[in-house]
């Protein structure tokens, strides 16, 4: 179930939605379950990550979309599991990171040609990784053999010089990240607010045409592979009515996260539960009736959720309590 059907699912939605590209898979191996992030990750073992990435990648791909791979690099461990302004070098030895965090880049880059990377918002050894030319550059192009675009994470570029500390001026990060190997930067702002520094760069010589040319040259590559210069836009729009969010889908995912339940103990055989042997059930903790943590805008938006204690009522008959 975990290797190609879901993205065969989750392709053709995204093209009817007119989305050139995925940012996915995600490569991060979990090796603190502090960090909030580990709930999107796959395995701690970085073979297994690589073998079920090289597979979605590949289903990606086929159906004509860029993967982007995410967060180069090392971006899982944060110190003391903490994410957001906190989130600074992880303190992690050189052959660590090669043989646990870069392992999976390297070979799903190799094995399966992924089009797109998004380099992520941490540091290494005192340098963001998005403003390295040794991770952007020297080992994702140079070592990986990677040729397709590197991507921001969304205001990474800022934090360069918001966060770090590594840059006289959001100007000088602009330069940084550029210089590294950045092709795209994300954020939510609007898009002159790294064009228009970009351009003061160029004018005053700060940075070459020769480096603008390669940056663009990349990105239009991907382009043409994806043949966005003949077909830029999704000709049926009211086609996705049929084909996101529909029952298959729902009915995929749900079977999808039965599949991925762990029971660690099971005294008694307690569960499955027995309706007809109960009179009363104590149902605790801050989430028992809370569904906000199963919503954002990285997952469902508008997707009913029900939470555990209305799906125990819903279940269970009206006698008990």
């Amino acid at each position: 179930v975990l290797g190609l059907p879901p993205v065969h699912l989750v392709v053709p939605e995204a093209k009817v939605l007119g989305y050139p590209h995925l940012s996915a898979p995600i490569l991060d191996v979990s090796r603190d379950p502090r960090w909030g992030m580990v709930v999107e990750t796959y395995s701690e073992d970085p073979y297994l990550i690589s073998e079920l990435v090289i597979q979605m990648v590949n289903g990606i791909q086929s159906e004509v979309v860029a993967s982007t791979l995410k967060h180069f690099a090392v971006y899982s461990v944060p110190k003391g599991g903490r994410d957001g302004n906190a989130r600074t070098d992880p303190h992690v030895a050189p052959r660590e990171l090669q043989e646990m965090f870069l392992y999976p880049f390297k070979k799903v880059i190799e094995h399966a040609h992924p089009m797109g990377v998004m380099a992520s918002y941490n540091d290494w050894d005192g340098v963001p990784i998005i403003a390295s030319y040794y991770f952007l550059t020297q080992l994702l192009r140079q070592q990986f053999g990677f040729t397709g675009y590197v991507v921001s994470d969304s205001e990474a570029v800022e934090y360069v010089f918001s966060k770090h500390h590594v840059a006289e001026d959001y100007k000088d990060a602009v330069k940084q990240v550029v210089d590294a190997g950045l092709n795209v930067r994300t954020n939510f702002t609007q898009p002159k607010t790294f064009i228009l520094p970009l351009r003061e760069l160029i004018k005053d010589g700060s940075i070459s045409m020769q480096t603008i040319d390669s940056r663009v040259a990349d990105v239009l590559k991907v382009k043409f592979r994806l043949g966005l210069f003949d077909h830029p836009y999704v000709k049926d729009v009211k086609a996705a009515d049929n084909i996101v969010g529909t029952d298959k889908h729902k009915n995929f995912v749900m079977e999808m996260e039965r599949q991925s339940l762990v029971l660690l103990r099971n005294v008694d055989n307690t569960l499955p539960l027995d309706k007809t042997k109960l009179n009363k059930i104590f149902v605790t903790g801050p989430l028992a009736a809370e569904t906000n943590y199963a919503i954002s805008r990285y997952g469902p938006n508008h997707t009913p959720v029900t939470s555990v204690l209305d799906g125990l009522k819903e279940y269970l008959p009206k006698n008990v309590q």
